[in-house]
Formats: structure tokens, sequence, C-alpha cells
């Protein structure tokens, strides 16, 4: 248990220490990938657990049914959403670097591509999750069938 406030505070100073950091590694040299900055890095998992921890201790119970909803199929399809993400991900951000080399000038495009890429992944992610399901209703259809004629 943590504090909502406490929590969006560290919230608050993990992405600044992360920003920070990250602009001191690359400051006056080319940028370069690495383990600190990556998916697995410890700002990264520090990040998303306090996130994870901000929604778990939310007050469902006063939101709208509506909202209910909606936050509750959309934490429903995260998950995938994460996993596909790196198509979407992979795809836009090549387009994007072939179109502007500058590092710096594709700053301007990230307010259309992470939200893009964030609806592209869910959507992906509910398409998936609809195969899965007719999947999962054939393979129980064949079951039903073989036990029929063993009969």
């Amino acid at each position: 248990k943590i504090k909502k406030l406490l929590n969006i505070i560290f919230i608050g100073l993990v992405t600044i220490l992360f920003g920070v950091y990250t602009f001191w590694r690359s400051y006056k040299v080319p940028f370069i990938w690495g383990d600190w900055c990556d998916y697995p890095s410890i700002f990264v998992v520090a990040l998303t657990v306090l996130v994870f921890v901000f929604f778990v201790n939310l007050k469902y119970d006063k939101i709208s049914d509506k909202t209910a909803v909606i936050l509750q199929k959309l934490s429903g399809l995260t998950l995938g959403g994460y996993l596909v993400s790196y198509v979407f991900d992979s795809y836009f951000y090549e387009k994007l670097i072939e179109k502007v080399p500058v590092m710096t000038d594709r700053f301007i495009y990230f307010p259309v591509i992470v939200p893009l890429v964030f609806v592209l992944s869910i959507i992906a992610s509910y398409l998936i999750n609809i195969i899965q399901s007719l999947i999962e209703k054939m393979i129980d259809l064949i079951c039903k069938s073989f036990k029929k004629v063993k009969r």
C-alpha cells in the first residue's frame, strides 16, 4: 500500500530521474541504445511498478459504471497490447527516422505517434482475443464431437 499522492510524486521523480539520466548519457554524443534505457532497465521497471500500484489502489467503487467497464476492458487488453506494440513501434519509428533523420526534430511527432502506437496495439490485442476465442470455441466443438463418436 502506498498513498496516491506519494505514488504520483514517485512516478514524477522516477520520470524526471530517467529523463535527466538519459539526457546526461546522450549529451553531445550520438544516442546509444543500451540496457540502461531498455524495458528491463531499473527505471522502466520502477516506473511500471509505480503505475501498476497506482491503478491497483484506485477506488473503483466511486466511478461510473461506463468508466468501470471501459477500464476493465482496457486492462484486459493491455498485456496483449504491450506484447504486440513492438510491431507498430518498429514500423512507425522506422518511417519517422527515414523521413526525419535528426533526433531532436522528431520530438514534434511523438504526440501523434505514441497515441497511434498505443491505440493500434490495443486494437490488435482485441482482434487477437477475438481470434483466440474463436479457436477455443472450435476446439471445444471438435472435442465434443469426438466424445460423441467414442460412445
